[in-house]
């Protein structure tokens, strides 16, 4: 996770992830040049929970910052999350189980609540045609609605370049459509 000044929102994020069910994994946020309080309150939950690793740097913008956490990973599998992301207790859990019955899928999504300050919105986002069509959509739109609930294979990450250093936005489209030459995608059908 990368944030730069997200302390209205750090607390509940890291909360987010410390909750998940799924307890195997290392949780890696780099601290892109906040200028608020976001680096004390990561700090304070750095203390309590060894699984969190900071990574504290200037501003380098959101794909630069992704590069740099992903190389200091040492997982089989990168989860993406955003500080103003809300992740369900079990997404890495069922993610991962999609994951271990299918070996060949190199990354997995979900289905996305979208919301605002106000609350939950009536749109979706779902990958709701078989994942198989996942090549073809991608030239028309990214068709996995966002880029916080993808968790997807380290390996096939590497093999495909990873994230372009000159994409300061739509970083995730680019990535899927190189990362799905990959190997095929999955979906948990559900938020």
């Amino acid at each position: 996770m990368s944030v730069y000044n997200g302390e209205a929102f750090i607390n509940d994020a890291i909360g987010y992830i410390l909750a998940q069910t799924y307890r195997d994994f290392e949780f890696i946020i780099i601290n892109d040049g906040s200028t608020d309080g976001t680096l004390a309150i990561m700090q304070e939950h750095a203390v309590k929970d060894a699984r969190i690793r900071i990574i504290d740097q200037e501003n380098t913008g959101l794909t630069l910052a992704l590069r740099r956490g992903i190389e200091a990973s040492t997982g089989e599998y990168i989860a993406r999350m955003d500080v103003d992301d809300i992740s369900h207790p079990q997404r890495f859990e069922k993610q991962m189980a999609l994951i271990d019955a299918n070996p060949e899928l190199v990354a997995v999504t979900t289905d996305v609540q979208h919301y605002s300050l106000q609350g939950p919105k009536p749109d979706f986002s779902s990958l709701d045609r078989d994942p198989r069509l996942l090549p073809m959509l991608l030239s028309f739109f990214t068709a996995l609605g966002g880029h916080g609930q993808v968790i997807f294979s380290r390996k096939a990450y590497d093999a495909a370049g990873g994230y372009n250093p000159n994409f300061r936005y739509s970083q995730d489209y680019d990535l899927w459509t190189r990362l799905v030459e990959q190997g095929p995608f999955g979906s948990v059908r559900e938020v």
